[in-house]
């Protein structure tokens, strides 16, 4: 597949619209003719056909930079779908918020909610609120594993024991592999990270 930017000078106007054509290679129809596959997609951004100063110039340079942005973003979109990555929109979900919705499936089973309720509140204290699944990766775990053996403490101020630490690390471990069920990342950065033990 490719993406091009096409510019379409529309006389009535002076101006060129600019026009995104996505080519997705071609097929014969029964009599041996081959057949394109295209689709358009037309831009907010335009140029001036016969620009006439500085200034005219000037925005035709920074739409076609424009343009070229949109082209960019539309070829990962494209990538992503056709290699089964996670769309842009899923992989920018907030990972505080995601984990909260889990903690609230298990309000029913009191001790279970309360360890994952320590859990996310160390989460937060590591990397903060506005964390998003596209920031965790491998690097991001083992942090967090680090995190909760060397700074974490308790209500009290004292230092995990090592079974808190592995449950918490546990409950992110489980989180990111919900988040593979739920299509939002496509796989898990904790798969080969082992908790204290």
């Amino acid at each position: 597949m490719e993406i091009k930017i096409r510019q379409k000078p529309q006389r009535s106007t002076g101006k060129t619209s600019l026009v995104l054509e996505y080519y997705y290679g071609y097929t014969r129809d029964d009599e041996g003719r081959i057949k394109h596959r295209r689709k358009f997609e037309t831009l907010e951004y335009y140029l001036y056909t016969d620009p006439k100063n500085k200034s005219e110039r000037d925005h035709n340079k920074i739409n076609l930079e424009m343009a070229e942005k949109v082209k960019a973003k539309r070829l990962l979109a494209e990538q992503n779908e056709r290699y089964g990555f996670a769309v842009k929109y899923k992989i920018r979900t907030n990972l505080v918020e995601y984990i909260k919705g889990l903690i609230e499936q298990r309000k029913e089973s009191p001790g279970n909610w309360g360890n994952w309720d320590s859990a996310l509140k160390h989460l937060v204290a590591y990397a903060g609120t506005n964390t998003t699944f596209e920031m965790v990766d491998k690097k991001f775990v083992e942090g967090f594993k680090t995190y909760l053996a060397k700074q974490a403490k308790t209500k009290s101020g004292t230092a995990l024991s090592t079974n808190s630490q592995s449950s918490y690390f546990l409950k992110l471990k489980a989180a990111l592999n919900q988040a593979v069920e739920d299509g939002i990342i496509p796989h898990s950065p904790a798969m080969s990270v082992k908790p204290a033990h």
